[in-house]
């Protein structure tokens, strides 16, 4: 995607804040995410995700 870079570099250093640790954003478009391009993406997908938030449904 595109995202404002200012913006996600704010919230990265937010979050490493909160959890202790660094927080490393890589930004992909759709067709690279989909391509498996390079070996780090099919490192990426073959990880079990993390969740860092409650989804929707599980808030009640």
């Amino acid at each position: 995607g595109r995202p404002d870079r200012r913006k996600l570099a704010r919230l990265c250093r937010e979050a490493s804040e909160e959890l202790g640790c660094e927080v490393n954003p890589t930004v992909l478009s759709k067709e690279d995410w989909k391509s498996d391009a390079t070996g780090f993406i099919r490192s990426i997908k073959e990880q079990p995700l993390i969740p860092l938030i409650e989804s929707v449904d599980d808030r009640g």
